[in-house]
């Protein structure tokens, strides 16, 4: 399975994740991983060949695969509006997309700012529930009052773990199931640990 650019799917340049056949599903999780990969290549694919902020079929798209469902008309324009502006931005930091986020709409998104980060620059953490979960970390309460702060240093803890050999084992984990797909080692770590619940 390749992820990356080719001639294959909706948006031009891009060539669709397949599953081989010779590939052995070895439990759902891993089959679980192939669907997740497929979706996310999409979004990888078509985020650099469309305008985000008005193409809708990428934002049911990203909305489906990261969890994004039931939010204001507000939010759903402040965050695809600054996905599209910074998207070429290999500088942007994880603070940036919370300030940004938490000026527009008064709220502290701790993981819908990991997710966009993530997707402009693919070598950065997801913040999620079964990151925290597989972390041993928790999320700062919404009554905190030190709760940006403390959602900053969450996040750090979870980019310094990504540099652990724990960390580096699950990439092992997903080469052996799924050889040679492009896509970032984080990444990589992201997938086996989305589905360890």
């Amino acid at each position: 399975m390749i992820c990356g650019y080719g001639g294959i799917g909706r948006c031009a340049g891009f060539r669709c994740c397949h599953l081989s056949e010779r590939w052995t599903v070895v439990d759902t999780s891993i089959e679980k991983i192939g669907i997740g990969l497929q979706k996310y290549c999409s979004i990888m694919a078509c985020l650099y060949q469309t305008d985000v902020s008005k193409d809708r079929e990428f934002q049911r798209l990203f909305n489906g695969y990261y969890r994004m469902r039931q939010r204001s008309e507000r939010f759903y324009c402040c965050f695809y509006c600054y996905l599209e502006e910074h998207k070429f931005d290999t500088a942007l930091t994880y603070a940036q997309v919370l300030t940004y986020l938490f000026q527009e709409t008064g709220c502290i998104y701790a993981s819908f700012s990991s997710k966009l980060l993530a997707t402009v620059r693919p070598e950065m953490p997801v913040w999620d529930k079964y990151v925290l979960y597989n972390l041993g970390l928790k999320a700062p309460y919404y009554s905190c009052k030190s709760r940006f702060p403390r959602v900053l240093d969450t996040y750090q803890k979870i980019c310094d773990w990504y540099q652990t050999p724990e960390a580096q084992s699950k990439i092992a984990v997903f080469d052996a199931n799924f050889p040679n797909v492009d896509i970032t080692d984080v990444k990589k770590i992201d997938f086996v640990l989305w589905q360890t619940r």
